[in-house]
């Protein structure tokens, strides 16, 4: 494998970035593993993350949605997954303060699949 090798993803993610306008990363991981791509946001609080995270899924195809309630149980990390429309597989995360009146039935160390439906109903609850 050689250096360009990522350069495929990197003009994907770049290429996403200059078509629409979303809330800025504040890191991108570019491997060439089967997740090539993976966008960290750093949005404060649920309603902003979950509103961040829908503007990224209304511009990805074959959209997820995930919760994981790290393993010390004090913060929450929400994620979308999906493809850019080269194809290329991203996963844009954030993290939250654990609430349990936001995630009643996430234990620690726990993974939930949620619907993108649920990250909607977070943005509008404040």
């Amino acid at each position: 494998m050689s250096t360009f090798a990522v350069l495929a993803f990197l003009d994907a993610v770049r290429g996403h970035l200059r078509a629409h306008v979303l809330p800025a990363p504040v890191g991108v991981q570019v491997t060439t593993w089967t997740k090539p791509v993976t966008v960290m946001l750093d949005e404060q609080g649920v309603t902003r993350l979950a509103g961040a995270l829908v503007k990224w899924a209304n511009t990805l195809t074959e959209v997820s949605a995930s919760v994981w309630r790290t393993p010390g149980g004090d913060s929450v990390h929400l994620d979308v997954s999906g493809r850019v429309p080269s194809g290329v597989p991203v996963r844009v995360y954030g993290g939250v303060a654990y609430d349990a009146s936001v995630f009643p039935d996430l234990p620690a160390d726990t993974h939930q699949d949620v619907e993108v439906a649920q990250l909607r109903a977070w943005e509008v609850a404040a």
